[in-house]
């Protein structure tokens, strides 16, 4: 389609060389010879055509960038959206430690490292409630809250990746890909509790040792590092015109 206008303004030129155009015996309008006619006709359409064109053309390329920045704010709002979710356990444990209230989006990735924060979330035992804050409902013990939790934001990461991996940078699909296959919390997204009899199927009891700290050492640290990065490659795949 691109061609027609050159294919036209050629075929204008053809025929105003192979014939002559103008009369310059007659007045007016009349001074246009047949030829002339033609090569108007063809030079009119190449006009019309090629405004057309380009204005088709920029249309399609604002719908498009339009839809660009659509869909990246879908990424970016339903992505943060998931990560709020996995933090949650770790802002719990935070919280918990805590001796005043602190509001949840100023316990952020950057206060959660800092080391005396990272002793006592490496501290905890998994197997015990949390001892100072109290959730409605009742989620249990923190191997609860970090399963259902955990579990709930990397099944949104990953529903969302099949949907707009196309719209998603390298960076941002590879940071994702990292922390859910090499997260060592993302396994709670795929482990379940074995009961270790029907009675204890009720209260949903694991067969475990009776305390399960939060890991080996330097997991917790890890693991908000993951969460750190997909943060900064999810704010620069939001596209901007």
């Amino acid at each position: 389609m691109e061609y027609i206008p050159i294919m036209l303004a050629f075929f204008s030129a053809c025929v105003a060389i192979n014939g002559d155009t103008w009369n310059a015996s007659e007045s007016g309008i009349k001074k246009l010879t047949r030829i002339g006619w033609i090569a108007l006709f063809l030079i009119s359409i190449t006009f019309i055509y090629s405004v057309t064109t380009v204005y088709s053309a920029r249309e399609k390329k604002i719908e498009f960038e339009t839809d660009k920045e659509r869909i990246s704010k879908i990424i970016n709002f339903e992505i943060t959206k998931s990560l709020r979710r996995i933090l949650s356990p770790f802002r719990h444990i935070y919280a918990d430690h805590s001796s005043i209230y602190v509001p949840e989006e100023d316990i952020t990735i950057q206060v959660l490292l800092e080391d005396i924060n990272l002793k006592k979330a490496q501290g905890v035992c998994l197997q015990n409630r949390p001892k100072n804050i109290v959730t409605f409902p009742d989620s249990g013990t923190w191997n609860d809250i970090f399963r259902a939790k955990i579990s709930s934001g990397i099944e949104r990461l990953e529903s969302l990746q099949n949907r707009y991996s196309q719209q998603m940078s390298s960076e941002l699909l590879e940071s994702i890909y990292h922390l859910v296959e090499d997260g060592h919390f993302s396994r709670y997204a795929w482990y379940r509790p074995i009961p270790i009899s029907s009675e204890d199927t009720k209260n949903d009891k694991l067969i475990s040792p009776t305390c399960i700290f939060s890991q080996m050492e330097g997991t917790h640290k890890e693991y908000l590092n993951m969460i750190s990065r997909i943060y900064k490659a999810n704010k620069s795949n939001v596209y901007q015109r």
